[in-house]
């Protein structure tokens, strides 16, 4: 028995996503591309795997750290 009223929640619509698909899940997955298409914004952006992996890249590349090639002399202030 479930005592968290969560996970008692989420098993509860698995069990009944699970019941409605017949639990075939070539079914539940039609079921699933029909309500994304039906529910959700059309202008929504899915990017594909190459272009999320370059996303990434350019992510690390602007969070990466910049060497200034003059670098102050030991014990004098950063201008």
């Amino acid at each position: 028995m479930i005592t968290n009223t969560l996970l008692e929640e989420i098993w509860a619509v698995k069990d009944r996503l699970n019941a409605e698909s017949g639990g075939d899940i070539h079914v539940f997955c039609q079921q699933l591309r029909d309500w994304s298409a039906k529910n959700l914004p059309r202008n929504m952006v899915v990017c594909d795997p190459a272009g999320l992996r370059a996303l990434l890249v350019k992510e690390d590349q602007e969070d990466s750290l910049i060497l200034r090639e003059n670098l102050p002399e030991y014990g004098r202030k950063k201008n």
